[in-house]
């Protein structure tokens, strides 16, 4: 622990693991101090390395139903110090969560011997959010794929993605407390998407959490229309913004037919090899996958209907983290100091 990284400070840590441990600092233990222990660093190493497990719980009806508001409650800290040395990226390859006190960590994609494991220190939709919230622990501008991309879309477009985000953050808060505005318009949920993703103009294979949300308000607003006028066209188009907003999730592997072939049931209609990125809820991806299934039991469709019901059911599982599921990513398990 005396090891890790404790702020702008303090010398940097060894870029080597194990460290190479001095004598005196091997003969600190928690109950004969036999050399004086820097406070200030060790108040620097939990500054800059803890984390915050929230703890997966199991879903209920009553955590389901309205619950008077209560005050905020200080956020739990834990030290983990293994899971500390990973390096942070905005577009991780790995992922983490924590069931009581024990921490799962889990890669959302294949890793390649000799690649390093990266997980994201903080989250935030857009360029402007994230260095935000990176200031504080990281010296310097991220230089994650990610952040990379987004820088070279210009501090115009990042300026104008935060604009739309908050706009329609807006929209669907006034949709609440109206029931019914511009939002439930596929016209303008479409309109609101397109010009959103005008303003990404580098490197669109990476995963983008504003798209996502983008396209699946435009997917709703379709589907919601199609269904009132019986209109299958309208579910065509639905259905091409829900494979769009997958993509924009990160998944890959995404089976964008719409009829024709015979498809096998039994087979997921995306690559198992890649999840959606930490930013983007599994859940309501798996909740997207839903809406895909119903909206090709409109289509009849029934084959890609189970495909997409079934796709939905394995991202349930991903959420849950049920690690006994049959799968090829490793896992990793680590107990807090």
């Amino acid at each position: 622990m005396y090891h890790l990284y404790s702020g702008p400070t303090f010398p940097l840590p060894s870029p080597s693991y194990p460290p190479t441990i001095s004598e005196d600092v091997a003969q600190i233990t928690p109950l004969s101090w036999k050399v004086d222990v820097d406070v200030g660093k060790i108040d620097g190493v939990i500054s800059y390395n803890a984390f915050s497990p929230a703890s997966v719980k199991e879903v209920t009806p009553e955590m389901l139903a309205p619950a008077p508001q209560e005050p905020e409650k200080e956020t739990p800290k834990a030290i983990y110090t293994l899971p500390s040395l990973f390096n942070h990226s905005c577009h991780p390859n790995a992922l983490w969560c924590c069931f009581g006190d024990v921490m799962v960590i889990r890669a959302r994609e294949k890793i390649p011997q000799g690649i390093e494991i990266t997980l994201p220190y903080v989250f935030g939709s857009t360029y402007a959010k994230r260095k935000q919230n990176l200031a504080a622990f990281l010296q310097g501008a991220c230089d994650c794929p990610l952040c990379v991309s987004e820088r070279a879309d210009g501090d115009e477009a990042c300026r104008r993605q935060d604009q739309l985000i908050e706009e329609r953050v807006a929209v669907k808060r006034d949709n609440i407390r109206r029931r019914g505005t511009s939002l439930n318009d596929p016209k303008a949920a479409e309109a609101h998407a397109q010009i959103l993703a005008s303003t990404y103009r580098a490197n669109h294979n990476l995963p983008r959490q504003p798209l996502f949300m983008a396209y699946f308000d435009a997917m709703q607003s379709l589907e919601r229309e199609a269904n009132r006028r019986e209109h299958l066209d309208l579910m065509k188009r639905s259905v091409q913004y829900g494979f769009k907003a997958l993509e924009a999730a990160g998944f890959s592997g995404i089976d964008t037919t719409l009829a024709g072939g015979k498809p096998s049931h039994r087979a997921l209609p995306l690559s198992k090899e890649r999840l959606a990125t930490c930013s983007v809820q599994i859940d309501t991806c798996a909740l997207l996958m839903a809406h895909l299934s119903a909206s090709f039991i409109c289509l009849s469709q029934i084959p890609r209907a189970e495909r997409w019901l079934r796709a939905a059911w394995w991202g349930e599982q991903i959420t849950c983290m049920l690690l006994k599921q049959n799968t090829t990513y490793p896992y990793y398990f680590f107990c807090s100091s």
